[in-house]
């Protein structure tokens, strides 16, 4: 049964694939980059982690609700094994 996090349903646990920050980057990171591809994922070998919020902003974790779920129904790469996506950020 679906969760809810804070307005968004929660479909799924969060996994740390990555869909989000490369599917739809946060406003941080857009204001950062100036674009819409996220630099700031980066992958630790087993998981993606954003780099925004473990040196610049921890309240930025709470804001975007990361790691409380997957809330993306699209979002297909659950269902694949972890690898890091973050060369194609580059």
């Amino acid at each position: 049964m679906p969760e809810k996090c804070d307005s968004v349903i929660v479909e799924k646990q969060c996994i740390g694939c990555g869909y989000c920050c490369l599917e739809l980057p946060c406003a941080q990171s857009i204001r950062k980059d100036g674009r819409k591809i996220c630099s700031a994922l980066d992958w630790n070998g087993l998981r993606h982690l954003c780099s925004l919020v473990n040196e610049q902003n921890p309240t930025l974790h709470a804001e975007l609700a990361i790691g409380q779920g997957c809330a993306s129904p699209t979002n297909l790469w659950r269902k694949e094994a972890l690898r890091d996506r973050t060369k194609a950020v580059m």
